[in-house]
């Protein structure tokens, strides 16, 4: 008998990954409260988009609009979608790893990535859409470089507590427990942010930034800054949640 390709070998080593990675997207995807939010901000953008050319709106506005929403109204959403992420699973995390040939680290990539992936693309499934409409059919330029660097704030901060919740429900045990804390730091990130000197970093700071970029100003803060400011603690929330995660007793 001939023995498999090393290709082969490189590719069913990756196999348990994709499965937990195809296994989380189709949760997500038929998760009903996934299901409504997505179903909630197309109706909102819609009805933005409608309102706007009746009263003569101009397209930034609509743009502020739905972009900051993301923000003060729907991270409420990613929390609870992204809190109880591991924590909600106690029960078969072990079954999972050990039935499945899936590694520690596998494991938790799969939960990080299929989160990342679902709330960028409720952003952008309903952003850029609205973006183009905006730009055709309502009032007032707006400059394709403005909105993408909008957008990258919006995900900037979408991100940040998507990355953030995966990693507080791989610490708590209780998925109640960790939803309610990043709820709490997510509630109070403005005042923690100004008592720490790096207020562009604050959610009422990003908004007023991304209304400065749609208005076709500069914003209040280099885009640089900001882009460090959320991606070194991403990053550094991302490391602990594996690093805890591969000494958790499973």
């Amino acid at each position: 008998m001939a023995s498999p390709a090393p290709t082969d070998s490189k590719t069913q080593r990756y196999l348990p990954f994709i499965g937990a990675l195809q296994m989380d997207f189709h949760r997500l995807l038929h998760s009903r409260l996934v299901q409504i939010w997505f179903a909630v901000t197309i109706l909102f953008a819609m009805a933005s988009l409608l309102g706007a050319a009746e009263k003569h709106f101009a397209a930034s506005q609509v743009m502020r609009q739905v972009l900051t929403t993301y923000i003060v109204v729907w991270s409420t959403v990613v929390i609870i979608i992204c809190g109880g992420t591991v924590s909600s699973e106690s029960g078969v995390v072990a079954d999972a790893i050990l039935s499945r040939g899936l590694t520690r680290h596998g494991y938790i990539l799969s939960k990080y990535m299929s989160r990342l992936v679902v709330v960028f693309a409720a952003v952008l499934l309903v952003a850029l859409p609205t973006s183009y409409f905006a730009s055709a059919h309502l009032t007032g330029e707006i400059h394709a470089g403005d909105i993408l660097l909008a957008l990258m704030l919006t995900l900037l901060h979408m991100g940040f507590l998507t990355i953030l919740g995966v990693t507080f429900s791989i610490w708590f045990d209780n998925a109640v427990a960790s939803i309610a804390v990043l709820w709490v730091i997510c509630y109070f990130l403005g005042a923690v942010c100004f008592a720490l000197d790096i207020a562009f970093l604050s959610p009422k700071h990003l908004i007023m930034d991304i209304r400065l970029l749609l208005a076709a100003q500069p914003p209040l803060t280099p885009i640089w800054k900001v882009l460090v400011g959320y991606g070194i603690p991403s990053v550094l929330a991302g490391a602990f949640g594996f690093v805890w995660f591969s000494r958790k007793d499973v």
